[in-house]
């Protein structure tokens, strides 16, 4: 008969044994996630000079022109597609007195310069308004002294629009508003009114820069972790294609361990919960969704682990979010 201590040593020697089997291997993968305004599908685009609405404020239209002449330069050889100018009719416009989209205006508009798409950029209004300010310098030398400053406040309110003319609809609409705060130097006496070009053109830059990104894929990196077990030493090299993006490559040999351990397909009462975890990740990452939460949900059915659970609900948001992106391409 063992002792009773004895007995204990082993079994904890045991669980320490089983345990130690068992691991995760966690690699960092490229993924690419859509632009925010995705043209990737336009091959052209035409740029519209940017418009203004009609009896709008004077600092509308010092944005409106410095944003004119940047624009085009900015988003050249951003994104995937060709930034060309397009001409507008003056008398053409692209948005109606009822509000609706003149799509006739932006096919005459691509048409004249073999684009698919056109970009339109309209400042819809702007507000600039000055302070003066004035502040008790504490000091020895000037005791009781008052300094000044004047400072501006600018907005603009900013529209967007991406027309596909082939499929006759628009891709994208929003609008952006941006505020500028620029002040003059601290003097004794109340400083004259300010430069209102300064903040207009403080507007149009980052309004530009802001669409310059938006139009750019997003480089990502996403983490993946493999479960790994002494069992199956076949789930290092797993771990090694889909780091490599041989994505394919290891599935097969996921789908081979499977079909080794359990020629008859079942693996009730198994411990093979770890495959189907691992080879849900490979189908995921062939956007195979539907097969990957099979997988995931057969390793719940095996072993209930928190770690399955965040799996389904990560694989739901992954197919949520490329489902989004083909609607946009297609």
């Amino acid at each position: 008969m063992v002792p009773f201590g004895l007995h204990r040593i082993i079994l904890l020697f045991i669980s320490a044994m089983l345990t130690a089997s068992c691991g995760t291997r966690t690699i960092v993968v490229p993924v690419t996630r859509p632009a925010s305004v995705d043209i990737h599908s336009c091959g052209r685009v035409a740029l519209l000079p940017v418009d203004i609405l009609r009896g709008t404020d004077p600092l509308s239209l010092l944005v409106r022109d410095e944003l004119d002449a940047m624009l085009l330069p900015m988003l050249a050889g951003q994104g995937n597609a060709a930034f060309v100018p397009a001409a507008a009719d003056p008398a053409a416009a692209l948005i109606t007195p009822r509000g609706t989209l003149a799509l006739s205006v932006a096919e005459d508009a691509a048409r004249g310069v073999d684009a698919r798409c056109i970009l339109s950029c309209t400042v819809m209004e702007s507000t600039y308004h000055e302070d003066v300010l004035q502040a008790e310098i504490i000091s020895n030398r000037d005791p009781g002294g008052t300094k000044y400053v004047r400072e501006g406040k600018a907005s603009s309110t900013f529209r967007i629009l991406l027309i596909d003319v082939e499929r006759r609809e628009v891709t994208f609409a929003d609008t952006l508003r941006l505020r500028s705060t620029h002040e003059s130097r601290a003097v004794n006496e109340e400083p004259p009114a300010l430069d209102p070009s300064i903040p207009a053109r403080d507007l149009a830059q980052r309004f530009a820069s802001i669409l310059a990104e938006a139009i750019q894929p997003h480089e990502d990196r996403q983490v993946v972790t493999f479960l790994v077990d002494d069992r199956w030493p076949e789930l290092e090299r797993v771990v090694a294609l889909a780091e490599q993006g041989q994505w394919p490559q290891a599935t097969d040999v996921i789908r081979e361990l499977l079909d080794r351990e359990h020629p008859d397909g079942e693996d009730a009462g198994t411990e093979s919960d770890i495959l189907w975890y691992d080879l849900g990740l490979t189908l995921q990452y062939q956007h195979d969704f539907r097969e990957a939460k099979k997988a995931f949900e057969r390793a719940l059915e095996l072993r209930d682990r928190r770690r399955y659970h965040h799996a389904i609900d990560a694989l739901h948001r992954m197919e949520d979010e490329y489902i989004r992106h083909l609607r946009q391409q297609y």
